[in-house]
């Protein structure tokens, strides 16, 4: 986060909204701003264009897409370090 008052940026990545629904029951609106992908390939193409300050993958999207998943987390992990996974 650039700045402490601005809400936390989170990516969900999963089959359906679930986890994304989840995470909006943890917070209040105004402290994070949630997105939601549910392509392995189109979550590369969002952190080229956006930040996030968190990321969180389904178990089932990770298991069923192994390699395509530990690539893009390696990826990201080194380009967008400041994003926690």
């Amino acid at each position: 986060m650039d700045n402490p008052d601005d809400p936390i940026r989170v990516l969900c990545v999963d089959k359906g909204k679930l986890l994304a629904d989840q995470v909006k029951e943890l917070f209040d609106e105004d402290q994070v701003t949630i997105d939601f992908e549910r392509s392995i390939e189109t979550v590369v193409d969002r952190f080229e264009k956006e930040r996030f300050d968190l990321m969180l993958f389904s178990g089932s999207m990770a298991r069923n897409q192994q390699s395509d998943a530990l690539d893009i987390l390696e990826l990201i992990s080194a380009k967008c370090p400041q994003t926690q996974i």
